[in-house]
């Protein structure tokens, strides 16, 4: 972990590193749309019909739903426009630690790891709320939504390099 962090400082000294108020504005325009979602999903809840079991089929389609609404936008964003809608607006390319730009597998595997812990929230929540119908259920949705949001913006430390950016190899660059 700690290898880990220098690696992430390291990053940050370079001179086409990103400015950390380029890198905040990147991140709240890109993460308000699934953030907007997650959120309505978790408002939805209280009026859903309680259910003593989910079966299969109502799973695998609010799986489905969830992962439509949330995951697959950013990530077909990520693999078409080389990192994503905000990624152009602000002049951010993604690439790896030779500098050379990333492919768009690389990108959307990016996206995906970014994005699915949002989306497992959302739907563990759902889970647990129709088949019990406990309050904790929304309020553990709520703190862990909260939690996405407070990782995201400790990741403004190092603006060039998230931990998934540092899992995968790349660097965000101007």
């Amino acid at each position: 972990l700690v290898a880990l962090h220098s690696r992430l400082e390291q990053t940050d000294s370079h001179p086409r590193s990103i400015p950390v108020l380029v890198r905040a504005a990147q991140l709240f325009f890109t993460s308000l749309i699934p953030l907007s979602i997650a959120a309505a999903w978790l408002v939805d809840l209280p009026g859903e019909p309680r259910q003593t079991s989910l079966s299969l089929g109502d799973l695998i389609a609010t799986t489905g739903l969830i992962l439509g609404t949330i995951v697959m936008p950013p990530v077909g964003m990520a693999a078409l426009l080389r990192g994503g809608l905000g990624f152009k607006f602000f002049g951010i390319r993604v690439v790896d630690e030779r500098a050379h730009r990333s492919g768009r597998t690389t990108l959307a595997v990016r996206a995906i790891l970014t994005w699915l812990p949002l989306a497992a929230t959302v739907l563990l929540t759902h889970i647990v709320w129709m088949t019990t119908g406990h309050p904790w259920a929304l309020i553990g949705g709520w703190i862990l939504l909260g939690l996405f949001v407070l990782v995201s913006l400790i990741g403004l430390r190092t603006p060039s390099r998230s931990l998934v950016d540092a899992r995968l190899g790349t660097v965000l660059v101007r």
